[in-house]
C-alpha cells in the first residue's frame, strides 16, 4: 500500500479561477528567505503578532475531539486576514497563513497546547506546512502539505476535519493560501485519499454557501 509520504508527493497544484480578495496579502517576514530551521520561534512569534488573524465565523473555525485514550482535545483555528490574497510566489517563499490553538497537545495534528502557528511554504510536490508553536521548548511538525483547489470562496478561512473510514480517523488543518487551500493532516494512506478528498469537497461547499 502506498505510503501517505508517496501519496503527497504527488502533483496537486493546479489553477483554478477565484475571486480578488478585499484584504491586503499577509506580509512577509523579516526573515524571508532563511531557511526555517534556523529562525528562532522568538522571532517567528514577534512576526506573528504584527499579522491579523480572524476569530469570528465564518472565517474561523472550532473543533473538540475525544481521542481513543479518553482525552479530549480542543481546537480554534483563526486564519490571517490576508491568506485569501497571496500570490503564489508568496506562498513559495512562505507565509503564516492561520494561528491555531489547541487545549492540549495532539500530536496527530502536529500542535503543542497553547498557541500554534501554520506555516507553508513551496509549491507543487515541494510544498510543506510547519506547526510551530509559540512555546520555544515543544516540537515543530512539518510535514507536506495537501494542497487543492475546490475553494471558490474569497475570503480567508480556517477549518478542521475529523474523516471517519473503515474505522480509520484522519484528522485536517484546512486553510486558504492564495487562491488554493493548503492542508495539514494526520498520517493516511492511499485507501483514505478518496473519503478526505470527497470531505474537503464537501466542506467547501457548505464555505461557499456562508453568508
Amino acid at each position: 500500500m502506498p505510503s501517505r509520504a508517496l501519496l503527497l508527493a504527488l502533483p496537486l497544484l493546479v489553477s483554478v479561477a477565484c475571486g480578488p480578495s478585499r484584504a491586503r496579502p499577509t506580509p512577509p517576514p523579516p526573515f524571508a528567505g532563511k531557511p526555517l530551521d534556523s529562525v528562532s520561534t522568538g522571532q517567528i512569534v514577534a512576526y506573528a503578532q504584527t499579522l491579523q488573524f480572524d476569530s469570528v465565523m465564518p472565517g474561523a473555525d472550532t473543533m473538540t475531539i475525544q481521542t481513543p485514550t479518553g482525552d479530549t482535545v480542543h481546537l480554534e483555528g483563526e486564519p490571517e486576514i490576508g491568506s485569501a490574497a497571496l500570490a503564489d510566489s508568496a506562498v513559495t517563499t512562505g507565509r503564516i497563513i492561520a494561528r491555531i490553538h489547541s487545549s492540549v497537545a495532539f500530536t496527530a495534528l502536529g500542535v503543542a497546547q497553547g498557541t500554534n502557528y501554520f506555516w507553508v511554504q513551496g509549491q507543487g510536490e515541494r510544498a510543506r506546512g510547519w506547526m510551530i508553536p509559540a512555546d520555544s521548548l515543544a516540537r515543530r511538525f512539518v510535514r507536506p502539505l495537501l494542497v487543492r483547489d475546490h475553494l471558490t470562496a474569497n475570503f480567508p478561512t480556517v477549518r478542521f476535519l475529523s474523516i471517519g473510514n473503515e474505522g480509520v480517523r484522519v484528522f485536517l488543518i484546512n486553510a486558504r493560501c492564495g487562491a488554493y487551500c493548503c492542508g495539514f493532516t494526520s498520517d493516511f494512506t492511499a485507501r483514505e485519499a478518496p473519503s478526505v478528498d470527497s470531505a474537503i469537497v464537501e466542506m467547501h461547499k457548505r464555505i461557499n454557501g456562508a453568508p
